[in-house]
C-alpha cells in the first residue's frame, strides 16, 4: 500500500489516471479523500480506483 506501506492483502485500490499509486482497502477511502482535496487546490485530475482481489494464496506468499 502507497499509503500505510503494508503487504496488500484481500482487496486492492489502483488508480487508473497514476499505475504506481496503489492503496489497501483499509487506507483507501482517507487517503482518496487527502488526495483528491490536495488536486481539487491545484486543478488537477482525480483520482479513479479500480477494485483488485488479491488472492488468498497470493496474499499468503508475500
Amino acid at each position: 500500500c502507497d499509503h500505510c506501506q503494508n503487504d496488500l492483502v484481500g482487496i486492492r485500490f489502483d488508480c487508473v489516471h497514476c499505475p504506481s499509486l496503489t492503496f489497501c482497502e483499509k487506507c483507501e477511502q482517507q487517503a482518496t479523500l487527502d488526495h483528491s482535496r490536495e488536486n481539487q487546490l491545484l486543478a488537477q485530475q482525480q483520482h479513479v480506483f479500480k477494485l483488485i482481489m488479491v488472492p488468498q494464496e497470493e496474499a499468503n506468499q508475500l
